[in-house]
């Protein structure tokens, strides 16, 4: 994957259980791809899905990289705090 095709825009701190969590929000752009389970002992599936329909309930970490990308999509998460890297960008 050409460097060019991901796009790093936040960083997201949590505490949870006075144990500091850090995530990295990245914007990947792919022409096509299949959604592939790595970490079968972690994950049991990986989907592409529309931002639009997102499931429910989503991952935690997840939440707040969405709602750190997307505010429009009023998506439900715990509060956190982020560091903006670089302005998200749609994909094209």
């Amino acid at each position: 994957m050409p460097v060019d095709a991901v796009d790093v825009f936040a960083m997201v701190h949590d505490v949870v259980g006075g144990l500091n969590k850090i995530s990295m929000g990245a914007l990947v752009r792919v022409e096509s791809a299949v959604a592939e389970v790595t970490e079968p002992h972690l994950i049991s599936a990986w989907r592409w899905t529309d931002p639009e329909r997102l499931p429910s309930p989503l991952f935690d970490p997840s939440a707040q990289i969405l709602a750190a990308w997307r505010p429009d999509l009023a998506v439900e998460h715990p509060a956190a705090h982020h560091l903006r890297i670089a302005p998200p960008r749609r994909p094209s």
